[in-house]
């Protein structure tokens, strides 16, 4: 049960429970199903912290539905989370920040099961532009990385078994779709061969593919991967997986430096 000082606050991009557990520096912190009526999610700009890629936001559209989670933050929670939003909480509903604060409602989960609405809080990003140049990458969409998170928070309360989540991409300036992404490419590091792949292995096995999916999008699809692609037993053996967890973790000590060329 919220206290009557917290606000709720909706979230539909990458802050999932764990980002918003670190970012307000509250590990006990709960979050709630929740979902948003006639709006869409949609993505502009460009951020560093998120490989040059765009970032969300969402915007209204008659008819639309958003998926996503409430959480009830104190003030002091409130500021901190503003910080990494590029809100200025003495301002928050200003327009020169990277988003503003804006009240929105929003149909949360109860304890019975059932939705009710509320006025949440949510983040909108100010700046609507899609950026292909300029340093951005991707042809102005997001980044896999961050498609990754935005696709693990909706999952934490949307997801159904055997169900694939599929984050649509949406511009922001005219609401185009220019993307269905569901990150199937990943799915089978969750069920390696040998069964003994570490939280390690795996986050590294991850990175490496989504950074081969970066280079693709640039037209630099690495020929060391086409052997990948066509096993000559038709199936990576576990002696195989084993050896690519020791070359991983052999990368991660620095006992082997790997040069792009």
């Amino acid at each position: 049960m919220a206290m009557m000082s917290e606000t709720p606050v909706f979230g539909y991009g990458s802050n999932g429970i764990e980002q918003l557990r670190i970012r307000c520096q509250s590990p006990y912190l709960e979050s709630h199903k929740a979902y948003i009526k006639d709006y869409v999610r949609c993505f502009s700009g460009r951020a560093s912290s998120r490989q040059n890629g765009a970032v969300a936001s969402i915007a209204f559209m008659e008819g639309g539905l958003v998926y996503g989670s409430v959480v009830f933050l104190n003030e002091a929670q409130l500021q901190l989370l503003d910080g990494f939003e590029g809100v200025h909480s003495a301002t928050p509903a200003s327009l020169n920040g990277a988003y503003r604060r804006v009240q929105v409602p929003v149909l949360v989960s109860s304890s019975s099961g059932d939705f009710v609405q509320k006025q949440c809080m949510t983040y909108i990003r100010n700046k609507t532009a899609w950026i292909t140049g300029g340093g951005a990458n991707f042809n102005g969409k997001p980044s896999p990385q961050y498609l990754t998170r935005v696709k693990h928070h909706v999952e934490e309360h949307w997801g159904q078994e055997g169900n694939v989540v599929t984050i649509t991409v949406r511009r922001a300036d005219n609401l185009e779709v220019v993307d269905e992404w569901s990150g199937n490419h990943i799915e089978s590091l969750q069920a390696p061969v040998d069964g003994n792949f570490g939280e390690t292995t795996v986050k590294s096995l991850q990175q490496f593919l989504l950074e081969q999916e970066q280079l693709r999008a640039h037209g630099e699809e690495g020929a060391h991967l086409d052997s990948l692609q066509r096993p000559i037993d038709g199936h990576p053996g576990a002696a195989t997986f084993r050896s690519l967890q020791e070359f991983l973790l052999d990368v991660e000590r620095g006992r082997v430096k790997v040069t792009r060329v």
